[in-house]
């Protein structure tokens, strides 16, 4: 999946927003 790859460009600081945002978006 491509979110895997836009997850890992974000900033280390913004793991946690992105990962919530793609856990919402993706469905886990």
């Amino acid at each position: 999946m491509d979110w895997k790859l836009e997850l890992v460009a974000v900033p280390v600081s913004d793991v946690d927003r992105a990962k919530a945002f793609y856990t919402q978006k993706v469905g886990l």
